[in-house]
């Protein structure tokens, strides 16, 4: 959902500059504004954990800004790395799509850390559900215990006319890979052209509105212009990098109940190589069907020996807390869904064979079967995935994890979780995203400097529980009900020319 191509403009592609040039904005970033770098200790970052809200097709956490602290819910994404947080300019303006009373953070005079350059660089950012326009600024951030100085790592959300959320979207904490990783492709990442700024209307409010988080500009005899300025990287460190957290984890629990993510965790135990160069990323090396709790079939795709020469694995897969969905190539997907039709008897003995349209009709019509067999009935999903040394690993998504209900006047309908993605790479084959049915079935973890990722069986336990850390085996025979669904999914936009 969040990952994004970023395309950065001085502050003169919001109307807010004064006729800079791209040199002298390139040279801003570096002004004494800026010199205060990522403040952190030289011990480690003690193990903290913070609840996460489920808002139907995401999870938020809270995170801090600024000293005193604001605080708001943002998605926890392992497919973005940035901190983004609502500005009070976005809600005082109109046309921008915030509203007059939402939640929104205001830095100058009331954040002592709180630092924005003279020249304050915009960033247009495209998540699945639309684009935001973002100024970069330094702060203070906080998640859980965790707290790091983020310079230029804070992005102030602007507009966000375009971004289409039902929920009360405050911000985004990123989670992504270490960006060392992805250097070398941060510039094929960069979009090349002028920032819109929504409506002609929208960038006349913006620059009229500027004072209110840019009081420098907004001197008296201030000139201001339209000028394209240059491309920049994006900011240089990940808040967990900032806050010297190594590993962490997050699992999801159903309804109400909070998910974790818990920062600076124990070493895993069966860590499992990450091979993304751009996204965390694993070895798929076959999917296949077969009953709840027994053991996997013959791998329908993926396997071992569809890998053609030079190639790294079969397929890839991509584990990101913020989609919804389990997505891939349309064809494999829906090979899989008629291979769990065949399996599952109820679906099998319907006239006309197995197929993926009736998989789906099946399960849209779960009102006049789930009382019956409930979930149970139906097949799980097999993933292989490459655990270094040549070894493969295979681990389990139950139908509780992928199968979602709805109630629509009155009326219950369920859906397969499952969604198309053309994504293919020369090293990786086909990219699957393994989204939200992941972290609800295992506690999902990742280490940055080790470069390795870990899919545990065990129950999401609460952060006000003593014995967190322990694993828990999840009780036989539960999660027979499928889990309410609710809100408009999300699914991540990529830029399917870049490697995994």
């Amino acid at each position: 959902m969040w990952r994004w191509h970023v395309c950065c403009a001085v502050l003169a592609s919001m109307t807010l500059a004064r006729g800079w040039t791209p040199d002298e904005c390139t040279k801003s970033t570096s002004s004494s504004m800026f010199q205060v770098r990522s403040s952190i200790s030289n011990s480690k970052a003690s193990p903290t954990c913070a609840p996460l809200k489920n808002e139907g097709t995401y999870f938020t956490v809270e995170t801090c800004v600024g000293t005193p602290p604001q605080c708001f819910d943002t998605v926890a994404d392992t497919g973005s790395d940035n901190v983004i947080v609502s500005s009070c300019v976005c809600n005082e303006l109109a046309g921008t799509g915030c509203g007059l009373h939402d939640k929104c953070f205001r830095g100058t005079s009331k954040s002592s850390t709180f630092l924005i350059s003279e020249q304050p660089i915009i960033e247009s950012i495209t998540f699945g559900s639309g684009t935001v326009d973002t100024a970069v600024a330094t702060d203070m951030v906080s998640v859980g215990s965790a707290t790091a100085n983020m310079s230029e790592g804070v992005l102030l959300l602007l507009n966000r006319a375009e971004l289409d959320v039902s929920a009360d979207f405050q911000g985004i904490l990123g989670l992504g890979v270490p960006k060392r990783s992805a250097a070398a492709y941060t510039s094929s990442a960069v979009v090349m052209e002028q920032t819109s700024g929504g409506s002609d209307e929208v960038s006349r409010a913006l620059s009229s509105g500027t004072c209110m988080l840019f009081p420098q500009l907004c001197k008296e005899g201030a000139r201001h212009s339209r000028a394209l300025g240059a491309t920049e990287e994006a900011p240089s460190e990940l808040f967990l990098e900032a806050a010297q957290i190594q590993r962490f984890s997050m699992c999801f629990q159903d309804s109400a109940q909070p998910g974790a993510l818990r920062l600076q965790v124990p070493p895993f135990r069966e860590p499992i190589p990450q091979i993304g160069q751009l996204h965390w990323g694993v070895s798929f090396m076959g999917l296949s069907v077969g009953l709840r709790g027994g053991s996997a079939g013959s791998a329908l795709f993926c396997g071992p020996g569809s890998m053609a020469e030079g190639m790294q694995s079969p397929c890839g897969i991509i584990p990101d807390s913020g989609t919804t969905l389990i997505t891939g190539p349309p064809h494999q997907v829906s090979m899989l869904q008629a291979e769990l039709c065949k399996e599952w008897p109820r679906c099998n003995r319907l006239s006309g064979g197995p197929s993926s349209a009736k998989f789906e009709d099946l399960l849209l019509q779960c009102s006049t079967w789930i009382s019956e067999g409930g979930l149970d009935e139906i097949p799980s999903i097999f993933f292989q995935v490459g655990a270094g040394d040549g070894k493969v690993k295979t681990f389990e998504l139950t139908s509780w994890a992928w199968v979602t209900l709805e109630i629509i006047d009155g009326q219950s309908f369920c859906s397969p979780g499952f969604g198309s993605m053309d994504y293919y790479t020369g090293e990786n084959g086909p990219v699957w995203i393994f989204g939200m049915p992941l972290f609800f079935e295992y506690t999902v973890g990742f280490d940055l400097n080790a470069n390795e990722v870990s899919f545990e069986k065990s129950a999401c336990n609460p952060c006000e529980d003593n014995n967190a850390s322990t694993f828990v085996t999840l009780p036989q025979g539960t999660r027979r009900q499928p889990r309410r669904g609710k809100g408009q999914r999300v699914v991540r936009p990529m830029d399917v020319s870049l490697p995994l």
